[in-house]
């Protein structure tokens, strides 16, 4: 919390009071990223880091833009925290591995089916039951929280976007901002067209709608650890849809 009484001192009384009226922002996307941290990782670190995107956000802010504060500061924030965990490398190499194999089965499989495989099918390719697959599925969530905030780049621009303000960014202003994020939202929205019906419900709920993985159960009747396999699957056919065509 040290870092938080410091950020905060340093920034006029304006900015200061932008983003002390708005800390509630950074508890809401810790409260929605922490359960898929390891255990022993301490809250506290992404709270600081949090704060520190939020007092980011209040110096940035630019009214005119026609941009919510609200929005705009929920972007930084979670991308002070994403960042961070992405420096912290809290993917250890044996989930590294189990995450490329079960993509590179699952684009296999597509190939030779011409179709979506099932998870029975991919189960059997990999050589094992359907449980252990789910399983292997629900150990690798912390990929659920860096999967849709990776920076992607248009080929033809110099600014990186996170992929889900791609899918959700409906202020943009400026044509040429337009034309650029318009070509990326066609080839994420090909992408997910991949996915079957409650990947997509369960992908738009999450990213686009703010609801926590309990609150997806609740509404989807499933369990938690279903909507944590499902949220995985999406991911996982997702990065194998965007691979060549986006740098993800």
């Amino acid at each position: 919390m040290g870092r938080k009484s410091q950020g905060i001192k340093i920034i006029n009384k304006d900015i200061r009071k932008l983003a002390e009226e708005h800390l509630h922002i950074v508890e809401s996307v810790v409260r929605k990223i922490a359960p898929h941290l390891p255990q022993g990782f301490a809250r506290e670190e992404i709270v600081s880091e949090g704060i520190m995107g939020l007092i980011e956000a209040a110096q940035k802010f630019d009214s005119k833009k026609g941009v919510k504060f609200e929005k705009w500061a929920e972007i930084r924030v979670r991308g002070a925290i994403i960042d961070y965990l992405r420096k912290t490398d809290i993917l250890s190499r044996p989930s590294r591995l189990i995450i490329k194999q079960i993509a590179r089965t699952i684009k296999e499989l597509q190939n030779r089916l011409g179709r979506e495989p099932q998870d029975e099918e991919i189960a059997k390719e990999l050589g094992m039951t359907l449980d252990e697959y789910r399983a292997e599925l629900e150990k690798i969530s912390n990929l659920s929280i860096l999967s849709l905030d990776e920076v992607i780049i248009d080929p033809d621009s110099k600014e990186g976007k996170k992929l889900y303000e791609v899918i959700s960014d409906d202020n943009i202003k400026d044509p040429m901002d337009f034309a650029e994020v318009s070509n990326l939202r066609e080839i994420i929205e090909k992408a997910l067209e991949k996915l079957d019906d409650k990947e997509k419900e369960v992908i738009k709920m999450y990213y686009l709608e703010g609801f926590h993985m309990k609150e997806i159960s609740k509404k989807l009747k499933v369990s938690e650890s279903r909507v944590s396999q499902i949220h995985s699957k999406a991911i996982l056919k997702l990065r194998v849809e965007l691979d060549g065509k986006i740098n993800i």
